[in-house]
C-alpha cells in the first residue's frame, strides 16, 4: 500500500502544480492535504499500533485480545476509507472554485 500513498500524494502535487487555475492556497487543495494527511496518520499510528498488538495477542495465545484489537484495527480502516473517498470527492468537485 506504501508505493500507491506516494504515487496518489505525488500525482496530487503534480496536477495541482500543472495547472496555472490551481494553487496550494485554494481551499480545495488545503482540505485535501489536510485529510490525506489525517488518514495517513491513523494508518501510521493507529492502525501499526493495533496490528502490532493483535500479533502479541496471538503470539500469547490470547484469542480473545486479538479478535479486540483486529475489530479495533477494522474501524481505523473504515475511517481511512471515509476520509479518502471524502478526498476523492473534494477534488473531483473542488468547493469553492
Amino acid at each position: 500500500m506504501a508505493p500507491a500513498v506516494v504515487l496518489v500524494f505525488v500525482l496530487g502535487a503534480w496536477m495541482v502544480s500543472d495547472s496555472a487555475e490551481w494553487d496550494l492556497g485554494q481551499r480545495w487543495v488545503r482540505i485535501g492535504l489536510l485529510l490525506f494527511f489525517v488518514a495517513f496518520l491513523i494508518g501510521a499510528l493507529f492502525q501499526s499500533r493495533t496490528a502490532m498488538l493483535a500479533q502479541r495477542a496471538v503470539a500469547s495465545s490470547d484469542y480473545g485480545e486479538a479478535a479486540r484489537q483486529l475489530r479495533r484495527w477494522s474501524w481505523g480502516m473504515i475511517a481511512i476509507l471515509v476520509l479518502l473517498i471524502v478526498v476523492v470527492w473534494d477534488m473531483v468537485f473542488k468547493p469553492g472554485v
